[in-house]
């Protein structure tokens, strides 16, 4: 491998040597001095040539076998080793390699001096060759998955300045050449190494214990997001609509549970980059990015109404809801109050509307108000009878259709569900108006208790069949990956998205870098990709 000497006091920049070179020998008999390359060196310590030096005048090429004999009989150096490259169709020695300086950082992410590296490489070499020369050098495992190098592609950077944070792209992919990157001569490397599991990066709101954790990166991650991101527990932070700021939500996933041996469902806290779409006094209404939509969840019959409370007084003749010894509530009349003393106190004799019967004892315990539609539960029926109506009113017809949408089924035209809707009290025989079409269904709502299946089936196709959507205003919005958050809420930060480079890694929000590899889903097809640029202002990609 090739050695480095680490950057010290002998490699400070000093005032340009001058070439002395003779054109005649020693003194016949005399033993020729020992060899002296140190004029051709631009400094101290340093193996890069001067500019301007030229071969034959000033210095010879020799091979490797022939520069050790002369060494082994003169002594003296140092050795500059310089590689044969290939040049379009020809080779040539690359007398000018590239000279860089490379500095690790420390856990914080923090490039530290007394690391730094003066080195030289050929231009023709790889990413993998380089870590792998500096980690023999650093006495570390020389692996591309646990070592990382950074520069800066953009010229107009300075290059030499590793304080900074402006301008860094992880030198990649392994398998390119220093040349075909870009990578500049005499500019300088930030070289990062993977911390080990269960230690803690400096600067993390967090502990961090997840397994290749790169701390320049996080560096980077880190001021980025305080340069985009507000502070949301800040009081001066000022937060607007297009502001980023990053949001948690529990959600249940599958995890590997070793003494079940099978994946199980845990609920967990991720959380997420975010974007404000809209700011009230007291909450936010955000867009989570890369966060799993939920799956859809079909309204409940139970939201279209609002339930009666118990009555009191109960009085006869009263129109009321009656519960029965199943849990299920009926539309009654109180026909009378009950003699305490030949039935039981304070009980009702109740005549039963959807069964045409009477019920000689009905505790007043079982006895409550009528239930009421809700707003939403009416605009929504509403849109339904408009849909089958005609002037006002569903006919025996319409009827048919309406009810073979709602049950999914050929509806015949002796239907019984058909005939119940056109008699009293919801019809007049020969079809039905809007305020005997809400009453069926109230009617129907009530006394399902609120779960019964067949009818959030059956409203459902009804609802869905007009564009009618019953879902709560919270589901509607996670439907669409929104959420809103109370301002002060744990669940506001400025920065705890997860986010790692590379792509063998889990990550809650994908922070796509380039040349990460990725699969790109076309139409049905997935198809394997690379990501030539990230465009952080639309959150796209350019694949």
């Amino acid at each position: 491998f090739t050695h480095f000497d680490t950057a010290g006091a002998s490699t400070q920049e000093t005032s340009m040597p001058v070439l002395k070179r003779t054109g005649s020998g020693p003194t016949k008999g005399q033993q020729p001095p020992e060899i002296d390359n140190s004029d051709l060196l631009s400094r101290p310590g340093s193996e890069k040539l001067q500019s301007g030096i030229m071969e034959q005048r000033d210095f010879i090429l020799l091979h490797k076998e022939a520069w050790i004999l002369l060494h082994s009989w003169y002594g003296g150096g140092p050795a500059l080793k310089r590689r044969v490259i290939s040049a379009a169709t020809e080779l040539r020695v690359e007398l000018y390699p590239l000279s860089v300086s490379i500095y690790e950082v420390d856990l914080g992410g923090f490039p530290t001096t007394e690391s730094k590296l003066d080195v030289i490489f050929s231009r023709s070499e790889t990413v993998e060759d380089v870590i792998q020369n500096v980690a023999t050098n650093l006495a570390l495992e020389p692996s591309t998955e646990k070592m990382h190098l950074w520069y800066r592609p953009n010229l107009e950077d300075d290059q030499t300045d590793v304080e900074t944070l402006e301008g860094w792209e992880q030198l990649q992919p392994v398998n390119a050449m220093l040349d075909e990157l870009g990578l500049v001569d005499g500019g300088s490397l930030i070289l990062e190494t993977s911390v080990p599991t269960g230690v803690k990066l400096e600067g993390t709101q967090m502990s961090i214990a997840n397994k290749g954790k790169w701390p320049f990166f996080n560096r980077l991650r880190i001021d980025f997001k305080k340069q985009h991101f507000k502070d949301p527990s800040d009081p001066t932070a000022e937060l607007e609509v297009d502001d980023r700021i990053d949001a948690s939500a529990d959600e249940e996933k599958n995890a590997w549970d070793p003494d079940q041996k099978k994946m199980i469902l845990r609920k967990t806290t991720s959380w997420y980059a975010a974007t404000i779409l809209t700011v009230e006094d007291q909450r936010l209404l955000l867009q989570f990015h890369n966060r799993a939509k939920p799956k859809s969840k079909k309204f409940s019959p139970e939201s279209l109404v609002i339930r009666g409370e118990a009555a009191d007084p109960i009085m006869v003749g009263g129109v009321y809801e009656s519960l029965d010894s199943r849990g299920s509530w009926h539309q009654v009349t109180i026909a009378k109050k009950n003699d305490a003393v030949a039935k039981q106190e304070d009980s009702y004799e109740a005549y039963l509307h959807d069964e045409k019967h009477t019920w000689p004892l009905v505790l007043a315990e079982n006895i409550r108000e009528q239930s009421k539609l809700t707003e939403e539960a009416r605009a929504g029926l509403a849109k339904v009878f408009a849909r089958y109506a005609s002037d006002g009113v569903i006919e025996g017809g319409g009827l048919r259709g309406l009810m073979s949408c709602a049950t999914n089924e050929y509806i015949p035209d002796d239907s019984a569900r058909v005939a119940a809707l056109l008699k009293e009290p919801f019809g007049n025989g020969t079809g039905i108006e809007f305020a005997g079409f809400l009453e069926y269904w109230r009617q129907q709502v009530a006394s399902s208790g609120g779960s019964g299946y067949w009818l959030q089936q059956e409203l459902g196709r009804l609802f869905e069949r007009v564009g009618v959507e019953m879902r709560s205003e919270a589901d509607q919005l996670l439907a669409q990956g929104r959420e809103w958050i109370e301002k002060g809420s744990p669940r506001l930060a400025q920065f705890r998205s997860r986010t790692e480079p590379g792509y063998k890694d889990d990550r809650d929000f994908r922070d796509f870098r380039r040349f990460d590899k990725l699969d790109v889903q076309f139409g049905a097809e997935w198809k394997k990709g690379e990501v030539d640029q990230v465009d952080w202002q639309t959150m796209t990609i350019l694949v």
